[in-house]
């Protein structure tokens, strides 16, 4: 069983306050100094991040300029100031600088106490899940994900660390009735110098899973009849499953966020509000957001009581969230949950795409509503009553753990032993009752005295023809 964790992080002026709670009222609280080096460190980061991607060419032939092929508005102005080798290798070491200070902050003294709890284990091979909210977006920019808590205790797998709106007044979505295939809207919004091609390979993976629906921008559709069959969408009454949106987007203080869905037409979550809540009524469980800058699209829509929201906190570029997109949809095909899904898929950004897609893994988020159980995928038709025989996790632990313990030569020897005493006491048993039914064959008695000898011999050649 995991423990659940949850840690406010609230700044005031130049300290933040550190609060934990876990279990029924357990809570720790510290006070730490704010760095003002850390801010800096992140500017500086931001700022490489941006111009590294800028000048990464999309995938597309003809798109020309490559700051089209970023997912959100322009962030950051001004013109690529060295060769594209160049911000690779600068990115790299302001990546590595801003996650190290960030990590020597989280280790000083005041912390212990709740970082030593936070790595309590009830088993060694079970991570905890910790929630983090913070009361300020620069707390939420930071890459709390990359928080390696077990470098400095090592008693297991590292905790899994997911974010949350500081306030949800709604309770999450439970558990719908079992659809035979889940169900997911897909939403293309505006293509300007992006291509989605390969996001819709990616959804594709799931198609023997799932029911897949897509809308979105065409050349020459009235923007106004989109916005309709968008939010019309939204409220199938029979309900979603999963919400996919590929796009432009961007943050947008005090309207929950803005995704593009046609050239220069922005809707925000605070427009969609209606239209979401009647799809989480439906069973809506699950949204994934691949564009940029999704922060206030998580927490508004977690707000509202969906249960997860996955989302990119920075501007992300056409390939890097193609490659993720193809990741995550491979894990969850494979039953992981979303956030086994997200955690694979960050770390083959990180392991395997570094060198071309620097910090990338920095990026996705995952939000979480507390209260609501992971969303996964089904096996349906003849793997769902296949995965009816299969054993369990748990299940399959034993009997491996059973068939290598069976390979050690004292085990064996002890197994061995006791089949034959089991054997031997078996045998003894069943052959008992059939000793007692063994009967002796009868035996006849003859008494030959003189006078059968002498009617023998008065038998003469008849006697002899007899025996003859």
């Amino acid at each position: 069983m995991t423990q659940i964790y949850r840690l406010a992080i609230n700044r005031a002026e130049q300290f933040c306050f550190f609060n934990l709670t876990w279990g029924e009222g357990m809570e720790l609280t510290a006070k730490v100094p704010y760095p003002q080096k850390l801010v800096e460190k992140y500017e500086q980061w931001r700022q490489a991040y941006y111009y590294y991607y800028r000048a990464l060419p999309s995938t597309m032939a003809n798109d020309g300029d490559g700051a089209s092929a970023l997912r959100g508005r322009a962030g950051v102005t001004g013109n690529v100031p060295v060769a594209h080798t160049e911000l690779r290798g600068q990115l790299a070491q302001v990546g590595e600088r801003l996650v190290a200070d960030l990590h020597n902050w989280l280790e000083q003294g005041e912390l212990i106490e709740i970082r030593r709890q936070l790595n309590q284990r009830q088993h060694p091979q079970t991570a905890n899940t910790l929630f983090i909210a913070c009361n300020e977006m620069d707390l939420r920019r930071l890459p709390w994900e990359s928080w390696e808590l077990t470098t400095e205790f090592g008693q297991g797998p590292s905790i899994r660390i997911a974010r949350q709106p500081v306030n949800i007044a709604i309770a999450p979505n439970p558990p719908q009735k079992r659809r035979r295939k889940a169900r997911a809207l897909v939403i293309i919004g505006d293509d300007t110098g992006l291509d989605f091609g390969r996001d819709l390979e990616a959804v594709a993976q799931l198609k023997m899973l799932v029911d897949i629906q897509v809308i979105g921008w065409q050349r020459g559709k009235n923007t106004t009849d989109l916005i309709k069959q968008v939010r019309d969408r939204m409220c199938d009454p029979d309900g979603w499953d999963m919400l996919f949106f590929f796009g432009h987007s961007n943050e947008a203080t005090g309207l929950g966020g803005e995704i593009a869905i046609a050239p220069k037409t922005y809707l925000s979550m605070r427009e969609l509000e209606s239209d979401l809540t009647v799809a989480k009524r439906n069973g809506l469980q699950f949204a994934l957001f691949n564009s940029c800058k999704g922060l206030d699209i998580a927490n508004q829509l977690v707000g509202l009581g969906l249960n997860q929201v996955v989302i990119m906190r920075e501007p992300i570029h056409n390939q890097v969230a193609q490659s993720f997109l193809l990741q995550f949809l491979r894990r969850l095909a494979q039953y992981d949950d979303v956030h086994t899904a997200l955690q694979k898929a960050t770390k083959e950004l990180k392991a395997e795409q570094s060198m071309t897609f620097p910090s990338a893994y920095l990026v996705p988020s995952l939000f979480r509503h507390r209260g609501a159980e992971l969303f996964q995928l089904q096996p349906v038709g003849w793997r769902a009553k296949l995965a009816k025989l299969w054993p369990s996790r748990r299940q399959s632990v034993a009997l491996g753990a059973i068939a290598v313990l069976s390979l050690l030569p004292p085990v064996r020897d002890g197994l061995m032993a006791g089949r034959l005493l089991t054997q031997a006491v078996a045998n003894h048993i069943v052959a008992r009752p059939l000793q007692a039914e063994v009967v002796s064959p009868p035996v006849l008695l003859g008494h030959v005295d003189d006078a059968s000898i002498t009617d023998q011999s008065y038998g003469g050649d008849a006697a002899r023809s007899n025996w003859g």
